[in-house]
């Protein structure tokens, strides 16, 4: 992962570099409540979170799914869950446990603090991309896959009132 600060005299310097994976990088997100708290997730099957204050060290992994993950999107309604859709057929709901959940989570000392939440898992292929609604009651979300549906979720009926 590279980063770059645009708003630099030189924004061709890089902020940080850093390895986030053994394997390819297939998606990543910026949390939309802790500006410098990005996810990325890929062929290693887990979702890494990463604290850019702290560029080196991996703050939560979240680990889980079957096969590679394709999409993931942090919820612009709660600052700690993000929806990973996987490859192994599944949409996951995730905590990193940075809003005083099981574990330590960003800001605690090394990896830890996330969880699994839910899992959604009615599509009959791949899943292939995940996205949440921002309109509305706060929680929906929808998945799509190589099944050529279109799931709505109501994540919060799934995870429990919040």
């Amino acid at each position: 992962m590279r980063v770059f600060d645009l708003r630099a005299p030189e924004p061709t310097a890089e902020v940080t570099k850093t390895r986030v994976s053994p394997g390819e990088v297939l998606t990543q997100d910026w949390n939309k409540y802790r500006s410098p708290v990005i996810a990325t997730a890929g062929v290693d099957r887990g979702i890494k979170i990463w604290d850019l204050k702290m560029p080196r060290i991996c703050q939560t992994e979240l680990v889980g799914h079957g096969y590679a993950v394709k999409r993931i999107a942090w919820s612009p309604h709660w600052q700690d869950v993000v929806l990973s859709a996987s490859y192994d057929m599944s949409v996951r709901v995730w905590t990193d446990g940075s809003s005083g959940g099981t574990g330590t989570g960003l800001g605690g000392a090394g990896p830890g603090g996330g969880r699994l939440m839910g899992v959604m898992d009615q599509h009959t292929e791949f899943c292939a991309g995940v996205d949440w609604c921002i309109f509305g009651g706060e929680g929906w979300a929808a998945s799509t896959g190589w099944d050529e549906k279109v799931w709505v979720w109501d994540v919060g009926r799934i995870i429990g009132s919040r």
